[in-house]
């Protein structure tokens, strides 16, 4: 497919050469067969001189055939080359445009937010990636039907629209995710901050649908490619960034929702030590690790033992024993 795209417009321009090649030279040939052929035809008209040679007469009228068969097959092919290439347009847009709400998809994001960074970091400014999610999205799809969802997918849309800067990009990275990125100086961190604020001044009014009002609530997560001293040397590319804002957003979620944070790297820490825990308790429920802890419980009138509540521990080998406040 590769090879065919690469080949299409030099075959297309193979026959506009051809086509126009056609024309130009039914035109030169007509300028040279008219020269000898239309003066005797008018000296024959007005004066009743000999008239041309019918070959001569039949040459011209070919020219002329050619010249309207040549020019016409070059408008074709002109506008069959126009349609292709608006057709192709269109499909690339729509590989790249979220077809129900019109922001950028995934595919097309990150692209976009490495040109962002490329562009803002040559002028000194920071790139700010920001996550958004709704909170409890599902409940609503779930209870109220996908035509609903939609309905609230696309109002927060315009609504966030209204307060994002002109040079920022944004997308929806699929189901009730989105995000967007912007520049900003990185001395003024507080300005992406002000962004965020307004987008939940703007959700503090409820979201109007056919069938009923909706308080919709979001989680955020934000993430920069400079530090506090200067760019960070550790982020390679835009991927880097969304998995940082991500993993703020995550954190927005674990604190109650309806909020937003910065990623710090003791959020990642703590992401992958939970994933390391989820993973080593499987392993430790297989080999039996979780072992049960008795303690008593007694009568304070009597002093008698009258029952146990079993609690469990974990014996893990790497952590040593595991309270249930740290493993549920």
């Amino acid at each position: 497919a590769r090879g065919q795209e690469r080949v299409k417009p030099f075959g297309n321009a193979e026959r506009d050469l051809v086509a126009l090649g056609i024309a130009v030279a039914a035109i030169l040939l007509f300028v040279a067969t008219g020269g000898t052929v239309l003066p005797d035809v008018v000296r024959s008209m007005v004066s009743g001189a000999q008239a041309p040679s019918h070959l001569l007469v039949n040459a011209l009228l070919l020219n002329v055939a050619l010249i309207i068969f040549g020019w016409r097959r070059y408008r074709q092919l002109r506008e069959e080359i126009a349609t292709r290439e608006a057709a192709e347009r269109y499909a690339r847009e729509l590989s790249e445009i979220d077809p129900l709400t019109g922001c950028l998809n995934r595919r097309s994001m990150g692209a976009a937010a490495n040109a962002m960074r490329q562009a803002a970091n040559s002028k000194g400014l920071a790139v700010a990636y920001v996550m958004i999610d709704i909170d409890n999205f599902k409940q609503i799809n779930d209870i109220h039907g996908h035509t609903v969802g939609d309905t609230v997918l696309t109002t927060l849309v315009e609504r966030i629209r209204e307060v994002l800067p002109t040079d920022a990009r944004f997308a929806r990275l699929g189901g009730d995710e989105f995000a967007f990125v912007t520049p900003f100086d990185p001395a003024a961190r507080e300005r992406v901050e002000d962004i965020v604020i307004r987008i939940y001044e703007m959700f503090g009014a409820p979201v109007e649908t056919d069938t009923g009002t909706f308080k919709v609530t979001l989680s955020i997560g934000l993430a920069s490619d400079h530090e506090e001293h200067g760019p960070n040397p550790i982020l390679r590319n835009a991927s880097d960034l969304l998995q940082q804002a991500d993993i703020a957003m995550y954190q927005a979620k674990k604190q109650g929702k309806n909020r937003f944070f910065w990623f710090e790297p003791s959020m990642e820490s703590e992401l992958r030590f939970r994933n390391e825990l989820e993973t080593s308790i499987r392993a430790g429920l297989d080999k039996g690790e979780f072992v049960p802890y008795y303690e008593q419980q007694i009568d304070i009138e009597t002093g008698k033992i009258v029952g146990f509540e079993m609690l469990a521990r974990w014996r893990s080998p790497q952590l040593g024993l595991v309270s249930p406040e740290i493993f549920i």
